[in-house]
């Protein structure tokens, strides 16, 4: 192990300014809008309303996650760092917030059924709801239900781990899972104020983590990882696959445009998910807005 220091966040003894840890620091929904945004300029009209109603149900959380009042979390002192039992004490009030503001919206007869229906649930199921998508237990959630508890939830995730400070720790980098909520990577990423080295980013709560190239995300594996991106197009998201342990994680660089939401250029390539399915990859993580 290595000595880690919360002052600077880096690892003593390793390469200069490898930070293992790296929590997020602005709201995600924000240029996450902007993208939809921009996707839906080029996508096919039968998907336009679809892309529609992404942009409103960001727009909400861009909104709610400026509003909610979430006190600074106390970290458990051993990974994850981030209470659960604490913060899902803050779900039913956040999701009530989502539903409120998304019914001002020009929303279809469907999502206006399900919103009204998500509002009458008692505080109690709501917070049973949100250990299930904590993978606590495998009670069945609507099928209708899951993308509106998913974003209320990492609302609440992802602001805590902005508002955390880090604890003086020993850490291993060899997480497979978030240090911070334990949740499976959606990707792994190459930003530039990161000196080109490679990160998983948690599907909840948007804490980085370092991970060394040519590594699986899932297993041990540090031999050959194979790289797969959309033929015959210029995409910035690959797909990272294990042949050891058949898995693979999508994989995004940028350096060159810092704006790109991993999310979004997620959906812009589920060929890839296509391809890999029928090759019998298997992923850990899926895109929330799938749910």
């Amino acid at each position: 192990m290595s000595q880690f220091t919360p002052e600077n966040n880096v690892l003593v003894g390793t390469i200069p300014d490898v930070k293992p840890i790296i929590l997020p620091t602005d709201n995600p929904f924000t240029s996450r809008v902007m993208q939809f945004e921009k996707m839906r300029i080029t996508a096919p009209e039968e998907l336009h309303i679809t892309i529609d109603f992404w942009i409103q149900l960001t727009e909400v959380a861009r909104l709610i996650f400026k509003e909610s009042d979430i006190a600074k979390p106390v970290l458990n002192a051993e990974h994850p760092f981030l209470n659960d039992d604490a913060l899902l004490q803050y779900l039913p009030t956040v999701l009530k917030a989502v539903l409120v503001e998304l019914q001002k919206k020009p929303l279809t007869d469907e999502v206006q059924k399900v919103t009204k229906e998500l509002s009458q649930l008692a505080d109690d199921v709501i917070i049973d709801y949100g250990r299930v998508l904590l993978g606590y237990t495998d009670t069945e959630i609507a099928k209708e239900f899951q993308l509106f508890l998913s974003i209320a939830l990492k609302i609440v995730y992802v602001k805590s781990a902005i508002l955390a400070e880090l604890p003086e720790l020993e850490v291993e980098q060899g997480f497979h899972h978030c240090p911070m909520c334990g949740d499976a990577p959606i990707a792994s990423v190459i930003d530039p104020m990161d000196n080109g080295l490679r990160y998983l980013l948690c599907n909840l709560c948007e804490t980085k983590w370092h991970k060394v190239r040519s590594t699986c995300h899932n297993c041990s594996n540090t031999g050959k990882i194979e790289l797969l991106s959309v033929e015959g197009q210029e995409s910035v998201m690959k797909t990272e696959n294990c042949p050891e342990c058949k898995t693979y994680i999508k994989h995004i660089d940028r350096t060159k445009n810092p704006m790109l939401d991993v999310y979004v250029e997620d959906l812009a390539t589920l060929s890839l998910d296509f391809t890999l399915a029928e090759d019998d990859h298997q992923r850990k993580s899926f895109n929330l807005y799938l749910r």
